[in-house]
């Protein structure tokens, strides 16, 4: 079985912390991570970016009537392919400010098609997380609900004379709660609420010089003080070594807009190897020492999701 086309991260994002070198033929990516869960020692891989956040719970068994790597590639990837191009064109916006020692670039005058195909990503992101994943596959009872009570899905099979129930009929497919659960996380995407919630809020870039440090990212890229929804809540997404994606409502009003850009580093970084389940990605080898106690307490990898690498 291969899990080439199950990333929960998806490879555009990882690519943007490739270290090019000169001895290796191709693009690697430094990471760290511990040794095994039972004994947190911090060690160093480099290997190219499809090689790592692959997970097996997101390839459908072989006997069902859809591809393998249904999920990935035809749900995931379109999504991944608009946000890559609307990253681009973030990260080409001119800086509107200096504050701070730090560059600010707002993202008002990006056209609001780019920003919804992020905010699509965003939502999908967070929902293909293995930790989130986790909870999904495991509340059997919750997803038998959720599947009987789909109004679309009991309208379709009454037209086309299906005596089955849903959950009935995803068993005789070949497809267990637990795989079809990950397509129901899905519809988490399309969350209109949410949508809305981040199209309204302020969207800036922090852009800090190299001198200062530069941004890790965590196999948990994104980060956020509370719900998405909250009026008050700030979403964190570093987009490459010296960026951080900032949405909220009033950027100047956060304590992170204040902080020495030193302080805003350490900040995304203590944050991010916290939350991280494995994986943590750098530019600079020279902070594995730091990241070692921080990657000790971090919330780990789910136990009920298979990790490939």
């Amino acid at each position: 079985m291969t899990t080439v086309n199950s990333h929960y991260v998806p490879v555009f994002l990882l690519k943007n912390w490739v270290v090019k070198t000169d001895k290796s033929k191709q693009d690697n990516l430094i990471s760290m991570s511990w040794h095994k869960d039972a004994n947190r020692i911090v060690v160093n891989h480099s290997k190219g970016p499809k090689g790592y956040c692959t997970v097996e719970e997101y390839l459908l068994p072989r006997e069902s009537p859809f591809p393998e790597d249904m999920i990935e590639t035809q749900l995931f990837t379109p999504i991944d392919t608009k946000a890559s191009i609307s990253l681009k064109e973030m990260e080409s916006q001119k800086t509107t400010k200096r504050e701070y020692r730090t560059n600010i670039i707002n993202l008002k005058k990006l056209d609001q098609i780019s920003k919804q195909n992020f905010i699509v990503f965003i939502l999908s992101l967070m929902s293909r997380a293995p930790h989130v994943m986790s909870r999904t596959i495991s509340d059997k009872d919750e997803t038998n609900r959720r599947l009987d009570g789909n109004r679309e899905m009991l309208e379709y099979f009454a037209k086309e004379n299906i005596k089955l129930s849903p959950s009935e009929w995803v068993r005789s497919i070949g497809l267990t709660l637990e795989k079809m659960s990950l397509f129901l996380s899905y519809s988490h995407v399309q969350n209109k609420q949410s949508r809305i919630s981040l199209l309204n809020k302020d969207w800036n870039i922090i852009d800090i010089e190299e001198e200062y440090g530069s941004f890790i990212l965590s196999d948990t890229p994104i980060f956020t003080n509370s719900q998405i929804l909250d009026r008050n809540s700030i979403l964190y997404l570093p987009i490459t070594p010296q960026k951080v994606l900032i949405i909220a409502n009033n950027l100047e009003k956060t304590d992170f807009y204040s902080k020495s850009p030193q302080q805003k580093v350490k900040m995304i970084n203590k944050t991010s190897a916290l939350i991280s389940m494995r994986y943590i990605f750098t530019i600079d080898k020279n902070y594995k020492n730091w990241l070692g106690k921080y990657l000790k307490d971090s919330i780990g990898f789910p136990k009920n999701v298979k990790m490939k690498n």
